[in-house]
């Protein structure tokens, strides 16, 4: 449109550098690579189909598969620990919240199932039989495990709130900063230490997103809602739980 080059290029190890649940960054080496620009004429000579492959192509990045290739250290003595803000299902005992992390250990505190985290972000299995190659792997089978029948028996744990904020975009009432959020079957129930019972249904939630600092933004009945739970929690979970409880509503009422 503005008939000048486009430009792609990629940051690449920047996710080993300093991974999304970390709490401080890793040693190691990253880079800029910086593809060949596609000129203004070469634009001018494709399809729309064909431009749309070439960007796809060149903005395509996996971690995953860049790392299995150049296999570079990320080292930190504290590789693992911030886990928990991902990984709220054991693999091994299908219990809820239980995953701690220390160092490059991450641990069940109900079954002792544990693994390591090496410098490559690969998992091995030191106590226990079940084994993921990687975080991403883990994560995909919650995700996956939350949505079926199996996930109705799950009991999670209350996590800490420290923020609990309602309104509007223009304006923001913060009504507790002491209170517990609690995942149920149905729904989000919000509990104050001064005894409010606030019961947030899947069904009657219009939209729910992440926000930063461990907080999530929600419409429930076309009213606002901001809540933030403690540092090491997983704010993640509720909205995967959403999502697999709006799919399966939706999948139902087709």
């Amino acid at each position: 449109m503005f008939k000048v080059p486009v430009v792609v290029f990629h940051l690449e190890g920047f996710y080993g550098l300093k991974p999304r649940w970390a709490d401080k960054k890793r040693k190691g080496k990253v880079y800029l690579r910086v593809f060949p620009p596609i000129m203004p004429d070469s634009i001018r000579e494709m399809s729309v189909q064909e431009l749309h492959e070439r960007l796809l192509a060149d903005i395509g990045f996996s971690y995953r598969t860049w790392q299995e290739k150049n296999q570079l250290p990320y080292v930190s003595k504290k590789a693992a620990e911030g886990i928990e803000q991902v990984l709220y299902l054991c693999p091994q005992c299908k219990q809820a919240s239980t995953i701690v992390s220390k160092g490059f250990t991450i641990t069940c505190t109900h079954c002792h199932y544990s693994a390591s985290l090496d410098p490559y972000d690969k998992l091995h299995t030191t106590q226990g039989t079940h084994h993921f190659d990687d975080i991403a792997y883990w994560h995909a089978w919650e995700r996956q495990y939350i949505a079926t029948p199996d996930a109705s028996s799950l009991g999670f744990p209350p996590d800490r709130g420290v923020l609990l904020q309602t309104g509007d975009e223009q304006k923001l009432l913060t009504l507790e900063k002491r209170f517990t959020l609690q995942m149920e079957r149905t729904g989000m129930r919000i509990k104050s230490n001064a005894g409010k019972d606030l019961f947030l249904a899947f069904e009657n939630i219009q939209s729910m997103i992440i926000n930063a600092k461990n907080t999530v933004e929600l419409y429930h009945d076309n009213t606002l809602y901001r809540i933030r739970i403690f540092k090491r929690g997983c704010i993640l979970k509720y909205v995967e739980m959403y999502q697999a409880k709006r799919k399966s509503i939706e999948g139902d009422q087709a």
